[in-house]
C-alpha cells in the first residue's frame, strides 16, 4: 500500500492500518465490538464448577467470528468412574446449527484428574451434527474421580 488505509478482520474484530509516512504505519484499535460468547449447555455428567481453579477460566461458551467458531472456558466431568464404558466417547454439548463443522474436527486437549492426580491428554471431536465429543486418555487409569479439560484451544473454520 503506497498511502491510504486497510482493514484488517481478525478474531477479536476489526483493526485499521493507516500510512503516515513513508516508512511508517499507524495501527488503530479495535473497530466494533469484541465477539460475544454464548453459554454451551452441558450434558450430565459434564458441568462448569466455578470454584477452585476453574474460577479462573471462562463458562464453557462458545462464539463466531465471520466463519471461525471457537470455543471457551473449562469443563469438569463430575463424579467417580469406574471404568472406560461410562465415559469414553461421551457428549459434552452440541452447537447450534450455524456453528458445525462441515467436517469432523479432532482437537489433542490437556486432561487432569483429582483422584488419582494425574495429567494426560484426551481428544475432544466436534462432529458436523453439532456434537462435541471426549474422548477419554487411552491410558487412564481407573477408578478415577472428576476429569477437568479446557475448551480455549478448539477453533474451527466453517469454511474448511
Amino acid at each position: 500500500v503506497v498511502a491510504g488505509s486497510i482493514t484488517l478482520s481478525t478474531h477479536y474484530g476489526a483493526a485499521s492500518i493507516k500510512r503516515v509516512g513513508s516508512d511508517s504505519w499507524w495501527v488503530g484499535g479495535v473497530i466494533g465490538t469484541l465477539a460475544s460468547y454464548t453459554n454451551l449447555t452441558l450434558l450430565a455428567p459434564f458441568t462448569w464448577d466455578a470454584a477452585g481453579d476453574a474460577a479462573d477460566y471462562h463458562q464453557p461458551s462458545y462464539t463466531k467470528v465471520d466463519d471461525v467458531v471457537r470455543l471457551r472456558g473449562k469443563v469438569t466431568l463430575s463424579g467417580t468412574h469406574a471404568d472406560s464404558s461410562t465415559v469414553n466417547i461421551k457428549n459434552i454439548a452440541t452447537l447450534p446449527v450455524g456453528f458445525r463443522p462441515a467436517k469432523r474436527k479432532a482437537f489433542s486437549i490437556f486432561w487432569d484428574t483429582d483422584s488419582p492426580l494425574r495429567f494426560a491428554y484426551c481428544l475432544i471431536f466436534v462432529q458436523p451434527d453439532g456434537n462435541i465429543l471426549l474422548v477419554t486418555a487411552p491410558d487412564q487409569p481407573y477408578p478415577f474421580t472428576e476429569g477437568h479439560f479446557p475448551l480455549d484451544q478448539i477453533w474451527f473454520d466453517l469454511a474448511l
